[in-house]
């Protein structure tokens, strides 16, 4: 992370109110950010996860913001607009919770990077406070306690976020089930899933998960370990290897 991500950032942090709270106090003071013990006018930034009473009084410049805009600014090694984590129940994925299955990890960040940016919440089990399954797959102990969970969880594909955040408004479930047919409701965007021999099978346009232009920027780029050096024979290419010397007989 950058030294001086919150750097002018004077921060209010109740423990009380905040989840990981010694990660994210870390997380401030390593960037560069101030914390300030009372609510007086030095106080930039309120981070908190839930709302304060209606009688408290702030700031009058202050920002009251989820603790998900400290990691995730962090993670991107830049100040992120606050307007996305102000504590409010108007941003475009309020009151989900996402979970997801047999994804790639590189999905699986963009995926949980949108749905927090935009309000929602991301964790990795499966259980009655999720509300939605993002998945490409109709298989796994994850899609089966979903369905068992009945309509209070909804299946979708990573399509249904994208398309939600491209239009600006959550768009209805249906035809975005794992099991509908390639062509999506909205838009017309295609999507390959990977195979066990590291191609692709086509269901669509794009190899992982299109992200939309108003879409969280990335964080740092995670890059996979080299694989084997190539051990094939030298020679110029689609040439067989030479076979034996053939002499023949006087």
């Amino acid at each position: 992370m950058g030294s001086d991500v919150f750097r002018g950032v004077e921060f209010y942090l109740d423990e009380r109110k905040v989840k990981d709270a010694t990660e994210v106090k870390h997380l401030l003071k390593v960037g560069g950010g101030c914390r300030s013990f009372y609510l007086d006018e030095m106080v930039t930034h309120v981070i908190l996860d839930s709302a304060l009473p209606p009688s408290t009084l702030l700031p009058s410049d202050a920002v009251v913001v989820h603790s998900d805009w400290v990691k995730i600014s962090s993670r991107c090694e830049t100040l992120l607009p606050t307007a996305p984590f102000e504590l409010s129940d108007s941003r475009l994925f309020s009151g989900l919770v996402v979970c997801t299955s047999k994804l790639s990890r590189a999905d699986t960040e963009k995926l949980g990077a949108m749905v927090l940016y935009y309000g929602g919440k991301m964790q990795r089990r499966l259980d009655s406070s999720v509300t939605h399954l993002v998945t490409m797959e109709t298989s796994g102990l994850k899609y089966e306690s979903a369905l068992r969970h009945g309509n209070s969880v909804k299946v979708v594909t990573p399509e249904w976020v994208v398309d939600c955040i491209t239009h600006d408004e959550k768009v209805g479930e249906e035809g975005y089930h794992p099991s509908a047919p390639p062509t999506t409701p909205v838009g017309s965007r295609e999507y390959h899933s990977p195979t066990c021999n590291g191609e692709t099978e086509e269901r669509g346009e794009a190899q992982s998960l299109v992200v939309p232009a108003n879409a969280p920027p990335p964080g740092p780029a995670d890059t996979p370990p080299p694989g084997p050096a190539d051990t094939s024979p030298s020679g110029p290419a689609n040439t067989p290897p030479p076979g034996p010397v053939v002499t023949p007989s006087p």
